[in-house]
């Protein structure tokens, strides 16, 4: 039987994915990158804590093998200038991040999906074509049956985001 996790679980989620993420950049004596941010990544306990697992690509900073000539992490998270660039770095970390924060919002994974999914466009696509309308509320999971704060729902998409739109404005030099 699959779960629908509450409005107050995903924000923990998001937020507990958040403090990982910033302990990996700002509390490690060397700076820690993932390379691999996902939801299936996220480990939970049995108070729904959220805590990053999988470090199997980890990097520190300082390590020399940062660049490579095949991209690593999952598509969908990985950030569009890592195509160009084959360089993980903390800001691959946050686009991730930020894909991670719509997938929790809105439910569904955030690639193309197959025609039986009914996506034809990818959950950042989804979610920035719903805010230029004014209807990013519109994204969140049917599942939470309006269930949710309304307010801080908006305010945390629109962070998740901001968080991928950078990387997809930025010129890839």
């Amino acid at each position: 039987m699959e779960t629908t996790l509450n409005w107050e679980t995903r924000h923990n989620i998001i937020c507990g994915v958040a403090k990982a993420l910033d302990y990996l950049h700002h509390g490690c004596e060397k700076r820690v990158i993932h390379r691999d941010v996902k939801a299936s990544n996220i480990m939970l306990d049995s108070e729904f804590n959220a805590r990053l697992g999988d470090f199997e690509l980890a990097r520190t900073n300082d390590q020399t093998h940062h660049s490579t000539k095949e991209i690593t992490g999952t598509p969908g998270y990985t950030a569009p200038e890592s195509f160009h660039t084959g360089k993980a770095t903390v800001e691959t970390n946050i686009n991730a991040f930020g894909v991670l924060i719509l997938e929790v919002i809105c439910g569904r994974k955030p690639g193309h999906q197959n025609k039986q999914n009914n996506y034809k466009i990818s959950i950042v696509e989804r979610v920035w074509e719903r805010h230029r309308m004014g209807w990013i509320s519109d994204v969140i999971d049917d599942r939470l049956n309006k269930n949710f704060y309304e307010e801080e729902a908006r305010c945390t998409l629109i962070w998740g985001w901001a968080v991928v739109t950078p990387t997809l404005t930025r010129d890839p030099q």
